[in-house]
């Protein structure tokens, strides 16, 4: 029997006020033909804010007192694609284009019209490889401490396994394939041994050309992602503990040929070191 008196928004009432004004934004629907193609913002389970210390456990941030320690990581380069185009970053207003994007607009990456698709390879997340992309591996237990200049909301946000193919690369409904930056961080950990897909990572590098590798999160274990990485979470299936925001200070570009046309990105598991 259901719990009428159950208060399901007691969390949303303990976000800052700024947050609460962005409810809107953050409750992600997003939903194609196929019943098995969303992206859904499932719950709002508290908030995170910067420069504070907290521990992640296996349902969200608890504050501590204990001070990060982060060892000296040694960098492992993973496995990798890179490729060369144009970094638009001019924002269209599209109102299709918008609804798969809470941040706004969209500028363009243009890539030369014989690519088919994006051909990335995946790897099982590490700190040392994801330290590549100046990102960090945090198990269960460890303590955490958020970048930015602003709180974010702690969500479960689940996506389908159609999601991609449905609405993402449906020209009616997503707006396709994308990359972006912006000047707050992101946390992502899988909720059970259900969720998979890959959390891509880009690093910018000399003459307009990127370094894209794709990363499997294990179980857990959450990502953190600092401010101004290049990344899409769009490749990912299943329930995740995701940390994001809206912002106005960003940039997200569709990956495109220079016709305009979509260009999608295959995940190839090469690497599972």
């Amino acid at each position: 029997m259901i719990d009428l008196t159950l208060d399901v928004f007691a969390s949303l009432r303990e976000l800052p006020e700024p947050l609460l004004h962005e409810i809107p934004v953050l409750l992600v629907n997003r939903k194609g033909n196929d019943d098995d193609a969303y992206m859904r913002v499932k719950n709002i389970t508290g908030f995170v804010e910067p420069a504070r210390s907290y521990q992640l456990g296996l349902g969200g941030f608890e504050p501590t007192d204990l001070t990060q320690n982060i060892k000296t990581t040694t960098v492992k380069e993973p496995s990798k694609c890179t490729i060369a185009g144009q970094w638009k970053q001019v924002v269209l207003h599209d109102e299709g284009e918008k609804a798969a994007n809470i941040l706004g607009g969209y500028g363009r990456f243009y890539l030369p019209d014989e690519y088919e698709y994006l051909d990335v390879p995946v790897n099982t997340a590490t700190q040392e490889n994801l330290a590549y992309f100046g990102c960090r591996l945090v198990r269960v237990g460890e303590q955490i401490t958020f970048d930015g200049d602003s709180a974010m909301p702690v969500t479960i946000t689940s996506i389908g396994q159609k999601y991609v193919d449905d609405y993402l690369m449906n020209p009616n409904l997503g707006a396709g394939a994308y990359l972006e930056v912006h000047n707050r961080p992101h946390f992502h950990m899988p909720l059970n041994n259900l969720a998979r897909g890959a959390l891509i990572l880009g690093k910018q590098k000399a003459n307009d050309t990127i370094e894209l590798s794709g990363f499997t999160i294990p179980l857990g274990f959450g990502v953190y992602t600092p401010p101004w990485v290049i990344h899409a979470d769009s490749h990912l299936v299943g329930d995740y503990m995701v940390v994001f925001s809206r912002t106005d200070e960003y940039s997200t570009v569709l990956v495109r040929r220079q016709n305009n046309e979509l260009i999608g990105l295959k995940l190839n598991e090469v690497s599972m070191k």
